[in-house]
């Protein structure tokens, strides 16, 4: 468990999950000010059932995140995507750089909540507006709301589920039920915001930050990052981010117009949905714009092969050089969470000695068991925390100790933390 998992992942009473419904989600307001009930409870039903398990939380997660795919597959076939282009665009996913928090950080696992509100409320809405039945709008609205409870950026989706919808919605009925659709979801999430802003003290407000949203843009529309550490990062990162363009390019010189909408779409909720960098810039939340442009490419790949059949072979390269690139970044920037990562034993150790060992609970037992790991590496209490710790990650830089070692001895991770 890392970071923010040795706090929030555990156990709640009855009354501080209903108060979470009415005030901050995590009792000792340690960690992000927010209207997040569901993630309290979330947590609350996993740690139940799997305790100190870390393997069992983490797998728990991929079969949400799972599911969350296979409710898109019926969403972006409505768009022009077939099941084998939804497919690829999943593959993309896993392998972005951007998406190990949601499987390796188990506090982070509440993402496949959100990405499951999404598609189960796209779904909905789709269903709505093909059937001419007004029955299953409203349960895609409450789904939409029981996402925004379990992250306020679950928002971050809303424009890519109106788009969705505005392009389902062919019909002049259809167009009208849409209409009221849309008014209702929108009036829907500013009352939950202005609710948040009610019952949460000093909750922070959305920002301005156009760096911050550029960052994000940036690093949605990188399928395989954007850091490199070798000589095989350093080829397919920017061999990915060629790819991409090429796609683009392709998509307009050889896709006639009328085939380029669901690509479109899916891009523009790709950058619509890096909305929250203009607030908080974080790597763990991108989400909906990897997702949504993991989509646009595997869309116009499937377009461009339909126009062009003999550039199958190429489309199938460039989408193979993206998922190896993605993987091989995403393998080294998750071993900052690997147990015998200084980065890791750093953090941990501000909820056991450092900054936020008073205010931090946690259950006896993991207590314990991060005492035994912490103390594996020499570090025994809070001096040793501040100051052996950091004698150590000198050690391994010079030492060259940057991965994991059959050894077992402790190293510091090559890719970078914003937190360093």
């Amino acid at each position: 468990m890392a970071f923010d998992d040795l706090h929030l992942l555990r156990r709640f009473t009855g009354e501080q999950m209903l108060a979470a419904f009415h005030g901050s989600w995590d009792p000792e307001r340690l960690m992000t000010r927010g209207l997040r009930p569901l993630s309290l409870v979330f947590n609350h039903v996993r740690t139940a059932a799997f305790g100190e398990n870390v393997a069992a939380h983490r797998l728990a997660v991929m079969v949400l995140l799972a599911a969350y795919w296979a409710l898109l597959v019926p969403v972006a076939r409505r768009l022009g995507t077939p099941r084998l282009a939804v497919a690829v665009a999943g593959v993309l996913f896993v392998c972005s750089p951007y998406s190990i928090f949601h499987y390796v950080w188990i506090t982070d696992g509440n993402h496949a909540l959100q990405g499951l509100a999404f598609a189960g409320s796209a779904l909905l809405l789709c269903r709505g507006l093909e059937r001419g039945s007004w029955a299953p709008l409203l349960p895609s609205l409450v789904v939409l709301a029981l996402g925004v409870l379990v992250r306020e950026d679950t928002l971050a989706a809303l424009p890519a589920l109106l788009l969705v919808g505005a392009f389902v919605a062919r019909a002049r009925t259809a167009r009208i039920r849409f209409a009221a659709y849309a008014a209702a979801a929108l009036g829907l999430s500013a009352a939950l915001i202005l609710y948040r802003r009610r019952v949460i003290a000093k909750v922070m407000s959305p920002g301005s930050s156009w760096e911050g949203l550029a960052d994000h843009v940036r690093k949605a529309l990188s399928p395989a990052g954007l850091m490199t550490f070798d000589p095989l990062s350093a080829a397919l990162v920017p061999l990915a981010i060629v790819c991409a363009l090429v796609t683009g390019v392709a998509l307009l010189l050889l896709v006639p117009a009328e085939r380029r909408s669901g690509a479109l779409v899916w891009l523009a909720s790709a950058l619509l949905a890096c909305a929250p960098g203009l607030t908080v810039a974080r790597d763990d939340l991108l989400l909906f714009p990897v997702s949504f442009a993991a989509l646009a490419l595997a869309t116009a790949w499937n377009e461009v092969v339909r126009a062009r059949p003999r550039l199958r072979p190429a489309v199938a390269a460039a989408a193979l050089a993206i998922a190896i690139g993605g993987a091989h970044v995403s393998r080294v920037y998750a071993e900052n969470f690997h147990p015998r990562s200084l980065r890791l034993a750093w953090w941990n150790g501000r909820y056991l000695y450092g900054a936020y060992s008073e205010r931090a609970a946690m259950p006896d037992e993991r207590r314990a068991a991060l005492q035994a790991h912490l103390g594996s590496m020499g570090i025994h209490n809070a001096r040793h925390h501040l100051r052996r710790t950091w004698k150590l990650v000198r050690r391994a830089v010079a030492e060259g100790r940057r991965r994991p070692a059959a050894d077992g001895r402790p190293f510091y991770p090559l890719l970078p933390w914003p937190e360093d």
